[in-house]
């Protein structure tokens, strides 16, 4: 998280934060479908658990559940010192890749 990412107060914004998660989270399930799907996300639940200093910030994410239609992934964002600040849960669905 670079020095433009950050709110009046220091830390990284919130919206980069969920931006970081919700590429995380659509980075799980693309490695995971053939090269003719893709995914779009549908919901994005964000919990921020504490300011996320700038700086190197690394995202996790798993899969869930899948099946032809959606799927369901979470994932976390944690600081360079290890520090867990923020949490999402997605929901994406499952579509055609437009030619």
């Amino acid at each position: 998280a670079r020095p433009e990412f950050a709110n009046r107060h220091g830390t990284v914004q919130g919206g980069m934060l969920a931006a970081m998660l919700d590429s995380a989270t659509g980075n799980a399930i693309m490695a995971r479908l053939p090269s003719h799907l893709t995914a779009v996300t549908t919901r994005l639940d964000t919990q921020f658990l504490k300011p996320a200093a700038l700086g190197i910030i690394t995202a996790t994410a798993r899969l869930i559940r899948q099946d032809e239609r959606s799927a369901e992934v979470q994932a976390e964002l944690n600081d360079s010192e290890g520090r867990l600040v923020a949490t999402a849960r997605a929901e994406l669905r499952v579509r055609p890749r437009k030619n």
